[in-house]
């Protein structure tokens, strides 16, 4: 008579891992900025202006306008002075969300290098006088926005 086959102690510890690897990665990835180059703020490059209004939950004033270059530009005011997001603006152009501008209260809410570079774009931060940290986020295939990213790229 053959005796009943047990799960191995391997097959188990194999499957837990199988199981915890992916979890552990998506925590992490949640909890380091968001991951994704083209995201800020709650928005990604690419969105309309529709999801860009939407996804930006902060309370404050909107103000649109168009410039001469086509570009609309939704401009954010917050209405707290402590709030994370003080100031914002994001430029939208041929439908789709190119740039994000910000001023954010607190330097460390958006913490990295001075200037990332990814394919689909770059962000720069730069600490300004009274503290707070502006933020700019922009499309690398934008031709509305193309002599901006060369100069980012070209700084040193």
């Amino acid at each position: 008579m053959k005796p009943e086959a047990q799960p191995s102690k391997l097959w188990v510890a194999a499957a837990a891992l199988a199981l915890v690897v992916p979890a552990s990665w998506a925590l992490v990835r949640a909890s380091v900025r968001d991951g994704d180059p083209t995201a800020a703020l709650g928005v990604r490059l690419g969105m309309t202006a529709a999801d860009v209004r939407a996804r930006f939950t902060h309370e404050g004033t909107w103000e649109t306008s168009v410039g001469d270059d086509g570009v609309v530009r939704l401009d954010f005011v917050s209405s707290s002075a402590d709030a994370e997001v003080l100031e914002a603006r994001f430029e939208v152009h041929d439908g789709m969300l190119v740039a994000v501008r910000a001023t954010l209260r607190d330097p460390s809410s958006d913490a990295g290098a001075p200037r990332e570079i990814a394919p689909e774009a770059v962000r720069t931060r730069a600490l300004t006088a009274d503290g707070t940290l502006r933020l700019v986020l922009i499309a690398r295939n934008c031709p509305a926005h193309a002599r901006e990213v060369a100069q980012i790229l070209a700084a040193p």
